[in-house]
């Protein structure tokens, strides 16, 4: 067994694993900062009070990841603390009692998160659902980009084999075909006291980067060859599971306030963040070459989980997907990040292989001292990504999707 070599990009960018000369607990003093920030980092006591404050939300976090207590809604109103209270501060005398006030609230927070009545952040009331205003028979899957793989054919022959009146599958047990080229690679669930230590290891800068939203997280340790030389590596995975992965298809967007007001809106899903692991199991390997020299790049290992098509690595991306852009082409509608720059339809999801990169280029699966990174991408040796729309088919008639040539 090997220790793995690769990282991913968005650890990277969360984590901010740098060597800093000037640091706060919550953030870099060494970058452009607001007058805030600036009178934080400048004054040893205010940066003291911030570092506490770090650890005592990070700790919170950890234990709403272990006891599955709404992390999101922790996340969202300690982001809401910093924009209307501590920014709101025009001096030090300010921030010192708005820390001190947060840091004692946190505090009472984490006692109750043992007892059978935690203190939790006040719920988001979603309003009532709303019926959407939608026949999915009116809309067909289109492959609009191939990459060139079997596995690409193979997945739009299931989208279209389902029932004409099912929408978009959302849910994992949904998401990949039922024949044996496809797989998940299993892991062993992290629980007890394993638990503890890793997520102590996990710094809050990290936690507060991952995209978990009203979702459960467990934590596995899969061993598994996503590097395809024939030696397994240790990753660990953190899996967020939708409480209601349902929800979205059953209850239509209720803003009334808001031009998409009663269309459906399909995102997230189950996902995965896989992290390196030493040989052993037991710790992170946030030393690892790939999270100190962090590479970005157009598509990385985010937002999606990592299966197995006939013993091949790839990485199959959330669902993304909205009536509002699928029923018209007006670029103004479109969100960017979910657009192919190359071409104006929105993609619902992504399939591409698992490709090792290193810093001299190209991919040696016999040297991974010099890996970079892990990543789904276009690849002249591999193929490419291939890229999944759900469109309304009278707007297809009009406005086929283009067909992109990947030799040039």
């Amino acid at each position: 067994m090997k220790t793995l070599k690769i990282g991913l990009v968005m650890i990277v960018l969360a984590c901010g694993i740098t060597t800093l000369s000037v640091q706060a607990a919550s953030f870099n003093c060494s970058r452009e900062i607001t007058q805030v920030e600036k009178m934080i980092c400048d004054n040893p006591k205010l940066s003291k009070l911030d570092e506490d404050l770090d650890q005592l939300f990070g700790d919170i976090l950890r234990e709403s990841i272990k006891k599955r207590l709404f992390f999101h809604m922790f996340k969202g109103q300690q982001s809401q603390w910093e924009r209307e209270e501590r920014n709101a501060c025009a001096d030090a005398a300010c921030l010192k009692a708005a820390y001190t006030a947060r840091i004692g609230h946190l505090r009472k927070v984490l006692a109750t998160m043992d007892g059978p009545a935690p203190l939790l952040p006040p719920r988001i009331d979603d309003g009532p659902c709303l019926k959407p205003d939608i026949d999915w028979r009116n809309y067909e899957w289109v492959l609009i980009r191939d990459g060139g793989k079997a596995s690409c054919q193979d997945m739009l022959a299931y989208l279209k084999s389902r029932p004409k009146d099912a929408p978009p599958p959302v849910c994992a047990e949904e998401r990949l075909p039922p024949n044996d080229n496809w797989t998940r690679p299993k892991g062993e669930e992290v629980t007890g006291k394993q638990l503890d230590e890793l997520l102590a290891q996990m710094p809050t800068s990290f936690l507060r980067g991952l995209l978990i939203g009203n979702a459960d997280t467990s934590l596995k340790i899969t061993r598994t060859d996503i590097t395809r030389d024939g030696i397994p590596e240790t990753l660990l995975s953190l899996n967020f599971k939708p409480k209601d992965c349902q929800y979205p298809i059953r209850c239509a967007v209720n803003r009334p306030d808001q031009p998409w007001h009663g269309t459906v809106a399909l995102g997230g899903g189950e996902r995965q963040v896989l992290l390196p692991m030493d040989e052993a199991g037991k710790r992170i390997d946030w030393n690892h070459r790939a999270l100190t020299h962090g590479i970005v790049t157009s598509l990385n290992l985010s937002e999606g989980e990592l299966v197995y098509y006939r013993g091949e690595p790839y990485w199959l991306s959330t669902m993304s997907w909205c009536q509002y852009n699928a029923d018209t082409y007006d670029d103004d509608r479109l969100v960017e990040s979910a657009r192919d720059t190359n071409n104006h339809h929105n993609r619902s999801f992504t399939l591409g292989p698992v490709v090792t990169s290193h810093s001299k280029g190209g991919y040696d699966p016999s040297n991974f001292n010099e890996v970079n990174w892990v990543i789904a991408q276009d690849d002249p040796y591999y193929g490419g990504t291939c890229y999944f729309g759900y469109f309304h088919r009278d707007h297809l008639k009009i406005d086929p999707p283009i067909k992109l040539d990947l030799s040039k």
